[in-house]
């Protein structure tokens, strides 16, 4: 005679799933309690139309940014490449390089280019986007 199948889990596995459960719950806890979610935007338009380029450079004086000190910030572009070919292009504040990245031929390109906090942007400064021919 064979004997009969257990009835249910064992009681290894149930502690194993409890555990397994007390532990995420645990985590979620901490997770709501520590996350912050909510932030207050702030946001400076620079430039309000089209820029074009000459020598190799287009450059824009940059406003107060005084309420930015200390934190984090993003510096959000559109460039437009007519050319036939991709560009190469630089992004610079009073001569310091913040990244470079390629303009797309024919079409426009967005670029989102991280100012790590501590970076001195506090208006006044040159950003300056440059890279090889005209337009």
């Amino acid at each position: 005679m064979m004997p009969l199948p257990a009835a249910g889990p064992s009681k290894p596995a149930t502690r194993r799933v409890a555990g397994a459960l007390l532990l995420a719950a645990f985590c979620a806890t901490i997770l709501y309690a520590h996350v912050y979610v909510e932030f207050e935007r702030l946001r400076f338009k620079v430039v309000e139309s089209e820029q074009l380029v000459s020598g190799g450079a287009t450059s824009v004086a940059l406003p107060d940014l005084r309420e930015l000190a200390g934190q984090t910030s993003v510096i959000i572009i559109n460039v437009r490449n007519d050319a036939p070919q991709p560009r190469q292009l630089a992004v610079l504040v009073d001569g310091v390089e913040l990244g470079r990245f390629v303009a797309e031929a024919g079409r426009v390109s967005r670029i989102d280019l991280s100012v790590a906090t501590g970076a001195n942007l506090i208006g006044g400064e040159r950003f300056v986007l440059s890279g090889p021919g005209e337009g």
